[in-house]
Formats: C-alpha cells, sequence, structure tokens
C-alpha cells in the first residue's frame, strides 16, 4: 500500500462516450482502493458524455480545445490535484482491484511508469494480441533481458505527476510527431510518455491492473491493419527520439 499522506487521483479521458461513461464510471466506484479525486475530462463531445458522468461524484471538465485525446489527456494533468494520476478511458471497465494494483509499483522510488493489460471486448485478434503482449512477450523479453523496453497503453497506465512534469509532459510530441510527417489525427501519447519517463525511472507492468475497452476497430482486419501500422511507427517514434538522446 503506498504512503497514507499520497494523494491518488484517476483521470477519465472521454469524448463521445454516453453508452459506455456510466459503466466506466460504475467500476471506479467499486475500487477496493479509493481515489481522493476522480477527473472526467470530457473534450469536444456533441452528445451526453458530460451529463451522465456528472450524476456521479466526480468532478467533470468539459473540454472545447483543439481536437484529439492528447490536449484532453494535458488538461487533464494539468487539472488533477493528486500526487499519483491513474489514466482510464471513458469506453474502458476496471477490474475491483485496478487502482490498488495500477499505483502499487509506484511504491518503489526507481519505477516512474506502471501499465496494465487491457482485453478488447468486440475484436478477437485485440484480445488475442493484448493477451500475448502482456502476459507472453513483455515477461519473455523481461526474463531474458530485465531492462528490455515495453511501454504503456493508453487506456490504462499510471505515473507521479512530478516525473510528468519533469519530463515536459506531452508538449513535445507535436514536434515529433510533425517531425516524422505523420497525420494530424495521430497521437501515440502512450508511446511518447513511455520513452520519456524512462529518463527518469524504469517502467512496471502489473499484471492484476486489468481494464477492458469496447475499441473503435472495426472488425478483425482493421485492427490487424491498425497494429501493423502502428508497429512500424512506433519504431520510427523510438528511433527518431533516441537519436535524440532520451
Amino acid at each position: 500500500m503506498l504512503a497514507s499522506q499520497v494523494m491518488i487521483s484517476v483521470l477519465v479521458v472521454a469524448h463521445n462516450e454516453e453508452a459506455h461513461i456510466a459503466a466506466c464510471l460504475d467500476s471506479l466506484m467499486r475500487q477496493t482502493l479509493r481515489p481522493e479525486e476522480i477527473l472526467v475530462i470530457v473534450h469536444n463531445s456533441t452528445d451526453a458524455t458530460a451529463d451522465i458522468a456528472s450524476k456521479y461524484l466526480v468532478r467533470v471538465i468539459e473540454y472545447t480545445g483543439p481536437a484529439g485525446s492528447i490536449y484532453a489527456r494535458m488538461k487533464g494533468f494539468e487539472s488533477v490535484a493528486g500526487d499519483i494520476v491513474a489514466c482510464i478511458d471513458g469506453d474502458a471497465e476496471a477490474s475491483p482491484g485496478w487502482l490498488h494494483n495500477i499505483v502499487l509499483p509506484l511504491n518503489r522510488p526507481t519505477v516512474s511508469l506502471v501499465g496494465g493489460p487491457i482485453f478488447w471486448k468486440n475484436t478477437p485478434f485485440m484480445q488475442i494480441l493484448s493477451l500475448w503482449i502482456f502476459f507472453g512477450y513483455y515477461p519473455l523479453t523481461r526474463l531474458l533481458k530485465p531492462e528490455a523496453f515495453v511501454d504503456v497503453w493508453g487506456a490504462n497506465f499510471a505515473l507521479r505527476i512530478r516525473d510528468y512534469r519533469a519530463v515536459g509532459g506531452l508538449s513535445g510530441l507535436e514536434s515529433v510527431r510533425d517531425a516524422l510527417g505523420f497525420e494530424e489525427t495521430y497521437w501515440p501519447d502512450d508511446l511518447y510518455l513511455t520513452l520519456r519517463l524512462r529518463t527518469q525511472g524504469s517502467v512496471a507492468i502489473a499484471h492484476r491492473a486489468t481494464v477492458s475497452v469496447t475499441g473503435k476497430e472495426r472488425g478483425n482486419a482493421h485492427a490487424f491493419m491498425l497494429s501493423a501500422r502502428n508497429r512500424k511507427r512506433a519504431q520510427m517514434i523510438i528511433r527518431y527520439m533516441r537519436k535524440g538522446s532520451l
């Protein structure tokens, strides 16, 4: 358990999630570890997401800035009150022990970022891929090479706000994306944070901190195509940022 004086915030980023936000917040209300704050950033939504979220004991901020989840996440990190921030998406449901397990590795001062497994409800390909990555690939690579690179996924991670600020947060991602020629709708903020926060400490995987999501992939073929594209782009980003001595 974390020290009692540490304040924990949960940050929920949601865009047009009226079909899922209630289930997300219900799952947060059932946590075995209760956070001091739940902040919901409803960004550029045109549906009832904010109205539904406002019925819960949470703080809701309606954000109408530039489009893209990165800007909503940045707004959230600017607005949270906690020393530790656990992040989840508005279409995700957390297991009852999620918060306890996702923040627990941050007891170790050498850990700067924690990620957890994500299970897809609607796409078998992504379900199999996530199981392999979190319960096969990551443990195997860590066994063979303890400092092997692992990265977190945006719908399920936690960090210390002081470490986030120490690396400049997400402010440099736009220049990286533009330098590599990616389109304006592509925001690999989870990979970027992993690379930046590795300068502050190690990345831990909390295998019991599970969430389930209703993904935006349109079937297995679309999921495979996006996965292959993102893997290629991830390698480009890693090479580019390592050249900058990150």
